[in-house]
Parts: C-alpha cells; sequence; structure tokens
C-alpha cells in the first residue's frame, strides 16, 4: 500500500490542480472554455441583411451557477478523457493507414483494409501488450535450457525483441545457453 500512496497523492493534487485552473478560467477567461456570450457576425454586405446570432457552445454562466465546482471539474476532465480516446482512436486509424501504405518488397502500394473500428485496433494492440507481459513474466520464471528448446522454433527476430524484453540476467542466461552462432547473430 505504501508504493501506491505517492501515485494516489500525485492523481489527487494533478485533479484539484486541475479543478483550480478550471476555476480561475471560469472565472478570469470564460471566453477560453466556450462559455462567452453569444457574438452576432457581422454581415458582409451593408444591405441591412438580418444578422444570424450564434449558438453559443458549451453552457451559459447563467446555467452554471447553479453548479458546484467539484461537478465542473468532473465534467472537465469527462470531456478531456473524450478528447483523448478520439485522438488515439484517430492515430490508430492513421498509423493502419500508414502502415498498408509502406510495402518492403516495392509491389504496388494498397489502401488498408476498413477494419471494425479503431477501437478494436487499439484492443487488439492492448491485449497484445497484455499477452507479451505475460509471456516475458512467465518467462523469466523458467530456466535457460528450457526457454532455448522453445526459442528453436523462432525466428532470430522474435527471440531478439523477447530478449530485449527480459530481465538482462535471465536474457544473459539464455544467449549464454543458445548455440553460439545463434547468440552472435542475435547480439549484432
Amino acid at each position: 500500500m505504501r508504493g501506491i500512496l505517492p501515485y494516489i497523492l500525485l492523481f489527487l493534487g494533478s485533479l484539484l490542480a486541475v479543478g483550480i485552473i478550471m476555476g480561475a478560467l471560469l472565472v478570469f477567461q470564460p471566453g477560453l472554455l466556450g462559455l462567452a456570450p453569444a457574438v452576432t457576425p457581422v454581415a458582409a454586405d451593408t444591405t441591412h441583411a438580418a444578422q444570424v446570432p450564434l449558438k453559443p457552445y458549451g453552457p451559459t454562466l447563467a446555467e452554471l451557477k447553479g453548479i458546484d465546482s467539484l461537478a465542473l471539474q468532473r465534467a472537465a476532465v469527462a470531456m478531456l478523457r473524450d478528447s483523448v480516446n478520439l485522438l488515439v482512436r484517430e492515430l490508430a486509424v492513421v498509423r493502419r493507414e500508414n502502415d498498408s501504405l509502406q510495402s518492403p518488397t516495392g509491389a504496388p502500394m494498397q489502401p488498408a483494409p476498413v477494419a471494425a473500428g479503431a477501437d478494436s485496433a487499439v484492443a487488439t494492440e492492448h491485449r497484445r501488450a497484455s499477452e507479451r507481459k505475460a509471456m516475458v513474466k512467465m518467462l523469466e520464471t523458467m530456466q535457460a535450457d528450457t526457454i532455448v528448446r522453445l526459442l528453436g522454433e523462432m525466428s532470430d527476430g522474435e527471440v531478439k525483441e523477447l530478449l530485449l524484453t527480459l530481465k538482462t540476467k535471465q536474457a544473459a542466461k539464455i544467449l549464454a545457453a543458445l548455440d553460439p552462432d545463434r547468440a552472435a547473430k542475435l547480439i549484432r
């Protein structure tokens, strides 16, 4: 419990800082939060065209007066979290498109097939990372000779990636137990 206490304090301090900043912005610069009063656009021509008021973004100050500051902070954090999630999904889509355009064989570049959604790509990558962590934990508890027998079926690239994720002592034991020629290839 003592190990997690600094992280909890850091989280609470960060949340408090966000709340103070949001409160200060709300009081001193409501326009930055989209809370400024609606402004009517100036017509391009001077022929007495009807001016349409712009719809304000977000709640008005009158709507916010009855809401406590903690609820406002929670709403701001939720909006930020949604924005970050949207950016992560968009980044996954761009990465997938970029990967499909890079062809190492020089073959014509084909557009990436559209996946079910960016959420599935992010979830798949998260699942793969979790599986990798679990595999590394298992391998760190095994004997080096046993691991070498398992690595015999893997490509040098896969073995190298695996060695880089293991603890240094365990990776050194595995390299020592490997065939010297293969170990030399992996070290290069």
